[in-house]
Parts: C-alpha cells; sequence; structure tokens
C-alpha cells in the first residue's frame, strides 16, 4: 500500500511536471517585438519687448510736462522738475516679435511712487495715473502703445499740503510693471 501511494503520488507529480513545461513552452513559444518612437518639435520662441527692452526699461516723466489742464507746455515750473499743478505723459510700446499671441496688463494701482527710498502710500502720493490701452491681446509681430497720463493736481487740505511739501526738493522713482503673457 505503501508502494501504491508513492506510485500515484510519483504520477501525479510527473503529470504535474507535464503541464508545467506545457504551459511555459506554450510563453517562450509566441513571437513578440518592441518598438520604441521618437518625435522633435520645435519650440516656439519667446520674444516680448517692452520700451525696447527686455525685462527693465527706463521712461522720462518730464517728456510732455504740461500745465495741469494739459493745455499747454509747462511754463511755471523749472525744466527737469514736477510740482503740484503739473501734468504730463508717456508711451510705452509693447512689441511682440514671438511666435505667439500675447496679452498685455498695465495697471495703475500698481505703480509704485518713491521718495527716496520710501514707498509712498495712497496718502503721501500726489501723483494720479490714467492709462488708455492698458490692457489687450497683441499678435505676433505687433507693436502697441500704451498711454500713461499722469497728473499732481494741487490739493487743498491742510494735511496734503504738508504731504506735498515733504517731497520737496527730493528726488521721485515711479516704477510702471508691465506684465505679458501668453494667450492661450
Amino acid at each position: 500500500m505503501k508502494k501504491n501511494k508513492m506510485m500515484r503520488f510519483a504520477s501525479v507529480l510527473l503529470v504535474a511536471v507535464l503541464l508545467s513545461t506545457c504551459a511555459i513552452s506554450g510563453t517562450f513559444a509566441k513571437y513578440t517585438s518592441t518598438a520604441s518612437g521618437t518625435a522633435t518639435a520645435k519650440v516656439a520662441k519667446w520674444d516680448v519687448k517692452v520700451a525696447g527692452e527686455t525685462a527693465t526699461f527706463n521712461f522720462n516723466l518730464f517728456d510732455t510736462l504740461k500745465e495741469s489742464d494739459g493745455s499747454s507746455a509747462e511754463g511755471d515750473v523749472d525744466a527737469g522738475v514736477i510740482a503740484p499743478g503739473t501734468s504730463g505723459e508717456f508711451t510705452i510700446t509693447v512689441k511682440n516679435d514671438s511666435q505667439v499671441n500675447a496679452k498685455y496688463t498695465v495697471t495703475a494701482e500698481d505703480f509704485t511712487v518713491k521718495a527716496g527710498e520710501e514707498i509712498l502710500d495712497a496718502e503721501k502720493n500726489p501723483i494720479e495715473f490714467v492709462i488708455t490701452n492698458g490692457s489687450a491681446n497683441i499678435g505676433m509681430g505687433v507693436t502697441a502703445n500704451i498711454t500713461v497720463k499722469w497728473t499732481w493736481a494741487f490739493r487743498e487740505t491742510v494735511e496734503d499740503n504738508a504731504n506735498d511739501m515733504a517731497l520737496a526738493g527730493k528726488t521721485i522713482t515711479v516704477d510702471v510693471p508691465v506684465t505679458v503673457e501668453q494667450v492661450d
């Protein structure tokens, strides 16, 4: 009986080996291939210039200095300075030499006015800015002009007068951020 159990076990083992051999040989007997693809693409050029520059640009606040009513050239203030009662305007150009369409944005609320290192808050800043064409799409190869009008109006309150007097003789700096981004 012991031999019979042994024989059965050997027979079952032989059948298992034969079945697994068939299964393994079946997996190795099929055709297989592997392929790898490659693609190339040129990335579009991004080339936008603000006032002829790619990062930082300068503009002249005094280019078109006028009387506060805008009627004529300023005659009551020395050349090269601004004061209460003066106004003017300057133009910022945005040129899109990119291979994609773009959009520019200029917002007066983002302007920073400094006297020396001090950033003037809304109460101390005497200059008001109005922007024409402050945001627009600009196609490939197109140049856009942004007009910024500024006014240092006469102010009536004692506090405003004190703030204006505190600026007398100082150099002010106006930072104008221009954002240009790709159009979806």
